[in-house]
């Protein structure tokens, strides 16, 4: 009797076990995705609106450049092929979304623009 409760025991610490792997593909980590606005004719293309960029540091942070010049230092979670920069530290409730498509393209929810791996 025993035992049979130490199997069940087991069993069920195993089946407990989520098998969920919501982090970042590996290969993204030091990964650097674009968006470049075509045709852009500004003397200064990153300060004027014309290149964004999302590098991910690690499995929880990453540097954004969302147009402008100026680059946050966010966190962002994953949840299947979809990853969330949080920015609420800089703006309030205010988030950057984006679709992973493959491992040299993700498309941003908000408004489904294209970035490629640089």
């Amino acid at each position: 009797m025993k035992s049979i409760l130490s199997f069940c025991f087991v069993l069920l610490l195993l089946l407990s076990c989520s098998t969920d792997d919501d982090t970042i593909p590996q290969s993204f980590i030091d990964a650097t995705f674009a968006q470049i606005v075509p045709d852009c004719t500004n003397d200064d293309p990153i300060a004027n609106g014309c290149y964004a960029d999302v590098t991910f540091i690690d499995n929880q942070e990453a540097f954004v450049l969302p147009f402008g010049d100026i680059v946050y230092d966010v966190t962002y979670q994953v949840d299947g092929n979809s990853i969330v920069l949080d920015m609420s530290s800089y703006f309030e409730n205010f988030s950057i979304s984006y679709k992973i498509v493959d491992s040299n393209t993700l498309v941003r929810l908000e408004d489904n623009t294209e970035w490629i791996r640089q």
